[in-house]
């Protein structure tokens, strides 16, 4: 298996984007992206935007995304709407990846509403 590191930000110890290829195969994990802005739609928007950006550098785009995990700061019922208003702008409603969305108390990012992660799959 063949690994490589996208984007790391050695300030903080860790890698944006780690790919994994194998059998005519590569997986994708990109780091827990956040967001600028005001609300967590905003947010959301942007830390899309960034997964794209990710996905790009390591050859693949939104379509290739199978599974996103979604942390949300003061999970609520606008909150949910919001996020899933700014991920309807990315994936259609014929083509949704395996999500998992958890409420949480906070991130690592003081002021951070959202933190989205994705993994997507490639031919390599």
């Amino acid at each position: 298996m063949q690994k490589q590191y996208l984007n790391p930000m050695k300030e903080w110890r860790y890698t944006n984007t780690v790919t994994a290829s194998a059998n005519g195969m590569k997986t994708i994990h990109v780091s827990g992206q956040i967001g600028q802005g005001d609300s967590h739609q905003t947010q959301a928007e942007d830390a899309f935007k960034k997964i794209a950006a990710e996905l790009a550098a390591a050859g693949a785009t939104h379509e290739d995304v199978v599974k996103l995990n979604v942390y949300i700061v003061n999970l609520s019922q606008d909150a949910i709407v919001g996020v899933a208003r700014a991920k309807g702008k990315f994936f259609t409603a014929e083509d949704q990846p395996a999500s998992t969305w958890v409420g949480v108390t906070g991130l690592v990012a003081p002021g951070a509403l959202v933190e989205i992660e994705a993994v997507a799959i490639v031919e390599a």
